[in-house]
């Protein structure tokens, strides 16, 4: 993982990407099913952090992608992956991070 090479102010910024995860699991769990909707929304609560505004982290890339054809999903499902990307402080540190809207379980546990 890149954040070894993060300051920890830097390594709080980065957790951003991670509560943007959050959210739109929070609100697929919640019934969203529209993708407009759902990045409508990711998008304002984005802007809505602290750190946006401070210009500590900018947003490059935030899609909602079919997990086999990483092709825009059209219709949501609990495969849909979230793929995110930012730029990080003014080295630009450029942070990736992607997931399923839907935790998957592990089967071993």
């Amino acid at each position: 993982s890149r954040n070894r090479y993060l300051q920890p102010e830097q390594r709080e910024h980065a957790l951003s990407l991670w509560r943007t995860v959050q959210r739109a699991r929070q609100a697929f769990a919640n019934g969203e099913r529209s993708r407009e909707q759902l990045l409508a929304m990711l998008h304002a609560s984005w802007e809505e952090e602290a750190l946006v505004s401070s210009g500590a982290l900018e947003l490059d890339y935030l899609e909602l992608r079919d997990p086999e054809t990483l092709a825009q999903a059209p219709v949501l499902a609990p495969e849909t992956r979230l793929i995110l990307a930012a730029w990080l402080g003014a080295n630009r540190v450029r942070l990736i991070d992607n997931a399923p809207l839907v935790e998957a379980l592990d089967e071993d546990r």
